[in-house]
């Protein structure tokens, strides 16, 4: 199993349903050091705008979000559902958890 830190769309449970196809219930954490901020996907026909999140060069910035234990083929499913806007890297969480959060490319 993986964890996966969450912060934006991943959190409904709703998306989390209909992407990986079983209830996930996920644990509210928080990421020290980075701050959320709006992407535009390119290849959203929608032209809405998405959370990302990037290292923060303020001191107290944190990001709220929740942590998911996920199979490795449901991380693979997540990797689609994100898309080429974010890579995926492994961050410690407030908690101490070491989890996978996908952080907006610039």
């Amino acid at each position: 199993m993986e964890n996966l830190f969450v912060y934006g769309t991943l959190r409904d449970e709703k998306i989390r349903q209909n992407i990986f196809g079983r209830r996930i219930k996920g644990r509210e954490d928080l990421l020290a050091g980075y701050e959320k901020y709006s992407i535009r996907i390119p290849d959203n026909s929608s032209g809405n705008f998405y959370p990302a999140i990037r290292p923060s060069k303020k001191e107290k910035s944190t990001v709220k979000g929740m942590v998911l234990r996920l199979k490795e083929e449901e991380l693979s499913m997540a990797d689609s559902y994100e898309g080429n806007s974010y890579f995926r890297e492994k961050l410690k969480l407030q908690s101490g958890i070491i989890a996978w959060a996908y952080i907006g490319k610039k």
